[in-house]
């Protein structure tokens, strides 16, 4: 118990950050499956099971993805309906459903845990508009595979791992386009985050121009080279057509937003935000 206390203040205050890493690491191995009722950063409840990147950043530090959760906190107060893609655990579900309660969560991922923890989570915080969904969100319908490592319960993915596949549970699971998955909801004025390990713009490639209106602003991750067995329309985010109808930004880690061009002869690996012209300056602060 000492040593855990040690470790855990080593990895959040040692101003050395080689060794606050070091602490961290050696913290999350002690405490691995242990469970934890914790209140993040944001005034968020949230069960924790140690041993996962997503839960071991939320439980040390009470915080995950710093930039994206001070722009949700923005988000929040603007926009009374998000909808999240590979919502994980619940995190961004909860803390949405936290600071505005009046808002309606949609919460998919393709992992029967995740959605599970996301429901657990999200009632900790006493939501009560929000609904989940199992399944998968692509361009179109069918069936994939989905190989969720046995070390990383959070960290499934559609992308077929390169090494170590017998270390992993392979699921086959329906895919949909997303607002055939939202058919039957009132999607307007929302807020999209989605989080899918490389299929983000599969995904806004099968959304038409007419149903992004639903959307103030609409949160991915963006890697210029991504895997082909991920992302077949290629990285360019210009190739959506309705992008052209969204102001680009990317997100930093502090959460402050820049102006984005896209130059193909850079590598890059950062939250973009689309922002729907008109919006700018509205929604957010003019970046």
């Amino acid at each position: 118990m000492i040593m855990d206390r040690v470790l855990l203040w080593g990895a959040r205050s040692v101003p050395v950050k080689a060794i606050r890493k070091s602490c961290y690491r050696k913290f999350c191995r002690r405490n691995r499956g242990r469970d934890h009722y914790i209140t993040t950063n944001y005034g968020v409840k949230m069960r924790i099971e140690l041993g996962d990147s997503v839960d071991n950043l939320i439980y040390v530090y009470g915080v995950f993805e710093s930039g994206l959760s001070e722009l949700m906190t923005k988000l929040a107060q603007k926009s009374n309906c998000l909808v999240d893609v590979g919502c994980n655990i619940g995190y961004f579900s909860s803390l949405f459903a936290r600071l505005n309660p009046d808002a309606a969560i949609y919460s998919i991922d393709p992992n029967p845990a995740m959605v599970q923890r996301t429901k657990e989570n999200l009632e900790l915080n006493n939501a009560v508009k929000y609904k989940t969904f199992n399944c998968g969100v692509s361009s179109g319908q069918g069936m994939l595979d989905f190989y969720i490592p046995s070390s990383r319960h959070s960290k499934g993915s559609f992308i077929k791992p390169q090494k170590h596949l017998e270390q992993h549970q392979v699921n086959q699971i329906e895919v949909r386009p997303l607002m055939e998955i939202l058919s039957n909801e009132d999607i307007q004025n929302a807020i999209l985050k989605i989080d899918a390990e490389g299929y983000d713009l599969r995904i806004l490639s099968g959304i038409s121009a007419s149903d992004a209106q639903r959307f103030r602003c609409i949160i991915f991750e963006f890697v210029s080279e991504p895997s082909p067995q991920a992302d077949g329309s290629g990285s360019n985010p210009f190739t959506v057509p309705w992008f052209q109808d969204f102001d680009m930004v990317i997100l930093h880690s502090d959460g402050t937003l820049v102006p984005f061009k896209y130059d193909s002869s850079r590598a890059y690996s950062c939250g973009i935000c689309l922002i729907k012209k008109g919006e700018d300056g509205v929604l957010l602060p003019k970046p």
